[in-house]
């Protein structure tokens, strides 16, 4: 998919999920520790997986303690964070896997310093958790790639009293998540959707790098300018005399040539984009679509551009599940449905709940 936007000259950005997928899976998941916990979790969960029997023994064991009946949730190697819910459903069953084992054969258990890695790992990946959920959303945009890496390298950099047993493990994890992110900040889909999120702005960029993406945002706003400005004679009004074009070389020309150049525009830009970024952030969970909306006449300059950077996934879990979506309308049930009435299905099934919401 990427090799065909190359050859077709499309400007095309990877998946932060699968990216992220990747950079957990290298740094920490494959670990050596942290696989023989995976795969004594996963003989624990198979357990009561093939066993019925078993099962209902354990949901006795969770009703004497007093606990919610609860199922065990099975990791894949392809998702991390099922894993990540993995562990967390083993630890709330930690007193009653006890108690079940007390009494029952159990294929495999943990010791008291597996389960204390247990509860490091989980305080490691529940950052990593809530970007995962955060960039899974239809709202998330290419600006949300740069603050969220800014802030996991910042927090795997940071000492904690949890990193006890795992510090190798989360110093590894922040060189794998800064080798699998190098150079966002030079990728102009990203740093400019980032400055033109209000609720970003240049906050998450060095003083070198707020000057560099500044200056490539006023070239992209001056860009804009340049069919208005080069259209030259053609844009003259069609009924304008010929003999009011004035000769060249002469001071009218001059003059004319002076008030074409029109170096207003340019400041404009400049002045708006220095107003916008002078002013506080907006909040995290702020629409910053509905921000451009409600201050088009002020930033006038930058709203073309900022529709245009933030209309970018970050993700591909957004089309994933449309096409999800589609496999469940046009099954064997309805394989002769029209793919425009497909098309009008998956329509209302995306936008109704919106319009609900909205009421």
């Amino acid at each position: 998919m990427a090799k065909a936007m190359r050859e077709g000259g499309l400007p095309t950005l990877p998946c932060m999920a699968h990216t992220l997928q990747l950079a957990i899976h290298n740094g920490l998941l494959a670990q050596r520790m942290i696989t023989d916990i995976l795969a004594t979790g996963r003989r624990i969960i198979g357990h009561f997986k093939r066993s019925p029997q078993a099962y209902c023994a354990f949901h006795d064991v969770q009703q004497q303690l007093g606990q919610n009946i609860k199922k065990f949730q099975q990791d894949v190697t392809t998702r991390w964070n099922s894993s990540f819910y993995m562990f967390q459903s083993l630890l709330e069953q930690k007193r009653a896997l006890a108690a079940y084992g007390a009494e029952h054969e159990v294929p495999a258990s943990f010791n008291a310093n597996q389960w204390g890695l247990i509860e490091h790992i989980i305080t490691i990946l529940e950052p990593f958790e809530e970007l995962t959920r955060a960039i899974s959303s239809s709202t998330a945009s290419a600006a949300d790639v740069i603050p969220s890496v800014l802030a996991l390298k910042r927090f795997l950099s940071r000492d904690a009293p949890s990193d006890r047993g795992v510090g190798t493990a989360k110093a590894e994890l922040l060189r794998a998540v800064t080798r699998r992110f190098d150079g966002i900040e030079d990728e102009p889909l990203y740093s400019l959707a980032t400055l033109l999120d209000p609720r970003y702005k240049d906050r998450c960029y060095s003083a070198e790098l707020k000057a560099h993406t500044r200056e490539q945002l006023l070239e992209l706003l001056d860009a804009q300018t340049v069919p208005d400005e080069a259209q030259g004679p053609e844009a003259s009004s069609a009924d304008e005399p010929a003999e009011k074009i004035a000769r060249p070389g002469s001071l009218s020309s001059m003059l004319g040539e002076i008030m074409q150049e029109r170096p207003q525009q340019a400041t404009t830009a400049m002045s708006q984009l220095n107003l916008y970024l002078s002013e506080p952030v907006i909040l995290q969970d702020a629409d910053p679509l509905a921000y451009w909306r409600a201050n088009q006449d002020r930033f006038s300059a930058l709203t073309t551009a900022a529709r245009t950077y933030l209309s970018a996934p970050c993700t591909s879990v957004d089309s994933e599940r449309l096409f999800s979506t589609a496999s469940n309308i046009l099954d064997a049930q309805r394989s002769r449905l029209l793919a425009r009435k497909v098309e009008m299905l998956l329509f209302v099934r995306k936008n109704l709940p919106l319009m609900f919401e909205k009421a």
